[in-house]
């Protein structure tokens, strides 16, 4: 089961200690937290450790567009092939945005997406 939540733990606390790096004031940092998950959830927990829910959903918004657009090209970039890799890349980058994209090319790199978020 930690195996599971590692990966996004490990990110959390990478885009926290970058902030800090950077000296952003505690109430951008605990807006940031909860940005890789959907937006109305992410409103939420934003709101619940005192953050800024607007400023988070921008945040969740911004991430999703920018998964969208740049992971592929990323991808292509690392030479990465395998399409299964490619989808699971491609949902935890850019939320449900890209995955449905996935759809329309190939079905296999559209599963993947999904199945990370389980």
């Amino acid at each position: 089961m930690s195996q599971r939540y590692t990966p996004s733990l490990c990110t959390i606390h990478i885009q926290l200690s970058q902030a800090r790096l950077f000296g952003v004031s505690e109430i951008t940092l605990r807006s940031l937290m909860p940005k890789s998950i959907t937006t109305p959830i992410a409103m939420g927990v934003s709101e619940r450790v005192g953050g800024l829910p607007s400023f988070t959903a921008v945040l969740v918004i911004l991430t999703g567009i920018i998964g969208a657009s740049a992971t592929r090209e990323v991808l292509d970039l690392f030479r990465v092939r395998d399409q299964s890799i490619r989808g699971f890349a491609i949902g935890v980058s850019s939320h449900g945005r890209a995955p449905r994209g996935r759809f329309n090319c190939t079905p296999k790199p559209g599963c993947f997406p999904a199945w990370q978020w389980g």
